[in-house]
């Protein structure tokens, strides 16, 4: 029988009764379901933590000192912090590292009184070039080793597997949270059984559960060549986490035992059932590719069976006699096996019932990385220069036993508290494959934002007007679109943001982007000093001493994110006195792809971008208005137009929006003390970007819209593209949506792409009134070059 202080935690009366009955933990959960009584169960974890800390205590004065700690549920008082370091500090080290590891740290006092402190004790004021207060201001950061001498082992660098240590923030329990921190960090051998059954096996850590599965088998479009699973074969636009040779057996193996044996295992209790072979045999079959081969939801990549089928199929089939409790129904086991939330995506058995009706060589869509063909050291990357290619290159695992790698050159996010939410570390992929030269990232905490009285949770977003807004860690980013407001007549509208006058007197910000007018420059965030007139491509950056000997200056300009970002990069220098590497193709402004640079330079051309050529030349010249804009027709009728920001005519592409936090990017520029920026241009978020798509056909563009958000397309590469491969682009950028939505780890751990808070599918404009000029009459042709302008960003 729990204690009284338990029982006043149960919110249902069913739970209060069971709190009052229950000899363990196993009659509670009876009673109580752990998704609806947290503060119960995070009470009950705590008590439990506790009693496992201070049984470890060699003196009574430590054991009482450790109880009074855990009296109640609140952060332990300063007085009960000293009592027990100074009851413990001689034999039980155990105990207080036992503490350390359960309790959150919170202060026991703020910075200022400890400095307060300290100057009235004889310390004199905090000086910054005193050694004692240079010292003493510094202790908190966390750099990287100053010798190797006091170099420390990998795992204490990046943990055992740090890409899941990104997920840990998602658990709901706090007993979750530290066992899942604990186990990925450092004692994986310690931890994971208990993190196993008490959290994975949990229906209400289904994001946390999800989450780890990503890292280990992310939701990736397509599924053929399957034996057992043949009915999962010819889906090219459909997700799946696991669809490989091996599921495939392993669901053939699964089918067979089940029937053998007559019961499922799950976790906590076996599952009796019928003969599978008989009951339902075409449903159990597909249940078990399922559990296997595991389809992602397009909206939420979750895998969970629906209600709906799980309670028809235990209804039909479940072997009530061989049950041991009678307290279970068809109903109480789905609510443990299938969200339960009525609302939630989940994967239906009826379309793996039949086979596919997509002919298998119909859709010439193609995953080369799939399965991954490069060694396992090694990161498969698509080739953008052609289709159906890839190129292999070497890799850094986030951890000693992480699955998840990155690419060489490239910086990587990793937490670094296990106490702490908010607190990572930068770190590099060296050529040798090892992350290296690790600087700390200023700590933030995951508050919650206020707007207008009203509350608003971390990680959400939401609408003011036809606004969207992200809450990122106490900070509300909103795009600048113009609103349609009442009592403003259609002729003063000018949709554009702060409802700035359409004229065309273009700006260059020192960000590289070129703005239609300073007014619109300024409404972005922009002040006086930020902004030149004339746009940015008719610039010159480069000049005598821009570069050093042997190397020529060539322009290249991009687009920072952050007025921060100092100066921004506008040019390269490029060795001409070694030998060409064909290593990356650039088109020139006569629309002639070089195999380099610094083949373009040899060949005394200028560069447009770099990328193979993929349109004609660039231009800001103004130009008529949207009404005599000429569109060409779309290249299928499958096509879902979307009209980019600014533009006048739609392009054939599936489309995202997407809101970033530039305290993120001022973060990590900080923490790179200004080198390497270029990793935070908008250049290299389409690059990271880029590496989320895994079909060789589609490829991906964008640009920094007007409207302070990013605009990207991801399309198909063939002239006349079929209703799949189309279809297929478009999925592709649903699952970026998906990604940022859920932050993955593989949004988190990148440092640029970490700076992504929302992501949403633009909005096909089927009214036609986009492209036949009506409507836009008062925007400038100028705005229909930025769909060109789109791909002089693109790599």
């Amino acid at each position: 029988m729990y204690e009284q202080h338990f029982t006043s935690l149960g919110l249902s009366d069913r739970c209060k009764i069971a709190c009052t009955t229950a000899s363990s933990l196993q009659d509670l959960m009876v009673g109580c379901r752990q998704s609806d009584e947290q503060s119960l169960f995070t009470c009950l974890d705590r008590q439990e933590g506790g009693d496992s800390c201070c049984s470890q205590s060699k003196t009574a004065e430590c054991m009482q000192s450790c109880k009074d700690i855990f009296r109640t549920r609140f952060t332990p008082t300063k007085e009960q912090r000293y009592k027990v370091i100074k009851a413990c500090e001689n034999d039980d080290h155990k105990v207080l590292q036992c503490l350390k590891n359960l309790i959150d740290n919170t202060q026991a006092e703020t910075t200022q009184e400890t400095i307060d402190a300290l100057e009235s004790g004889g310390c004199g004021p905090p000086l910054p070039y005193d050694p004692m207060w240079q010292c003493f201001l510094s202790s908190g950061r966390q750099g990287a080793p100053a010798s190797a001498a006091n170099e420390v082992s990998r795992i204490n660098q990046i943990g055992m597997d740090s890409a899941k240590l990104h997920c840990c923030q998602k658990a709901l329990a706090p007993k979750c949270r530290r066992l899942c921190q604990l186990t990925f960090s450092s004692d994986w051998a310690v931890t994971r059984d208990d993190f196993e059954t008490d959290c994975l096996s949990q229906i209400n850590e289904l994001q946390l559960r999800q989450c780890l599965d990503d890292v280990d088998e992310p939701c990736e479009l397509g599924c053929d060549s399957l034996s057992f699973c043949s009915n999962f074969n010819g889906r090219p636009t459909e997700l799946f986490r696991s669809c490989t040779n091996q599921a495939d057996i392993a669901a053939h193996s699964d089918l067979f035992i089940w029937q053998e044996k007559g019961y499922i295992p799950l976790p906590g209790f076996n599952l009796p059932i019928r003969n599978v072979s008989k009951c339902s045999p075409e449903a159990w079959h597909a249940v078990a590719c399922t559990l296997q081969i595991k389809p992602c939801t397009t909206t939420t990549h979750g895998n969970q069976i629906c209600r709906e089928d799980c309670y028809d199929l235990l209804t039909q089939c479940m072997d009530w006699t061989k049950l041991q409790s009678s307290s279970h129904s068809a109903g109480s086991l789905c609510s443990k096996l299938s969200p339960n939330d009525i609302t939630t995506p989940c994967i239906s058995l009826k379309p793996f019932l039949e086979p596919s009706d997509i002919p298998y060589d119909g859709y010439k869509i193609t995953h080369p990385c799939k399965g991954n063909p490069c060694n396992s050291s090694q990161v498969c990357l698509l080739d953008k220069t052609q289709n159906n290619m890839f190129y292999c290159v070497t890799g850094c695992p986030l951890g000693e036993t992480s699955s998840y790698m990155v690419p060489v050159d490239t910086y990587v996010r990793i937490p670094v508290s296990l106490t702490q939410k908010g607190c990572l570390k930068i770190c590099y992929c060296g050529a040798s494959g090892r992350i290296e030269n690790c600087q700390p990232l200023p700590c933030v905490t995951y508050d919650s934002c206020n707007l207008a009285g009203r509350q608003i949770d971390h990680g959400s977003w939401f609408y003011v007007e036809c606004n969207i807004c992200s809450c990122f860690a106490g900070e509300i980013t909103c795009t600048k679109k113009q609103c349609r407001i009442l009592g403003i007549s259609d002729d003063s509208y000018t949709s554009l943001p702060c409802n700035c006058p359409p004229h065309y007197v273009p700006v260059c910000g020192r960000n590289g982007k070129t703005y239609p007018s300073a007014c619109v420059a300024k409404c972005s965030g922009l002040q006086d000093a930020d902004i030149e007139y004339g746009a940015c491509s008719n610039k010159i950056f480069c000049n005598s001493s821009s570069c050093p000997s042997g190397t020529i200056c060539v322009e290249d300009h991009q687009v920072c994110l952050s007025t921060m970002h100092k100066p921004c990069p506008m040019y390269k220098c490029v060795n001409i006195t070694a030998p060409c590497q064909s290593d990356q193709p650039v088109c020139d402004k006569e629309n002639r792809v070089h195999s380099s640079l610094c083949h373009l330079i040899k060949s005394d051309e200028d560069l447009a971008y770099q990328e193979n050529c993929l349109i004609g030349l660039l231009t800001s010249i103004l130009g008529p208005r949207c009404s005599s804009a000429k569109c060409t027709p779309l290249p299928s009728d499958h096509c879902q137009p979307i009209v980019p920001p600014g533009a006048c005519c739609p392009i054939c592409s599936g489309s995202l929006r997407i809101v970033y936090s530039r305290k993120q990017i001022d973060r990590a520029l900080y923490a790179l003390k200004g080198k390497n920026t270029h990793f935070l241009t908008l250049r290299s978020i389409l690059n990271g970007l880029q590496r989320l798509i895994k079909t060789s056909q589609c490829r991906l563009s964008g640009f920094l819209t007007i409207e302070t958000d990013l605009f990207i397309t991801i399309q198909h590469v063939s002239r006349k593209p079929t209703q799949i491969q189309i279809e297929a682009c478009h999925r592709e950028a649903e699952k970026i949506t998906t990604l940022i939505a859920a932050q993955s780890h593989r949004v988190t751990s990148d440092l640029g792409l970490s700076a992504l808070t929302v992501a949403n599918m633009a909005q096909p404009d089927t009214s036609g009134s986009s492209y036949s000029g009506s409507g836009r009459s008062s925007l400038y042709l100028i705005k229909f070059t930025t769909i060109i302008v789109i791909y002089r960003y693109f790599f």
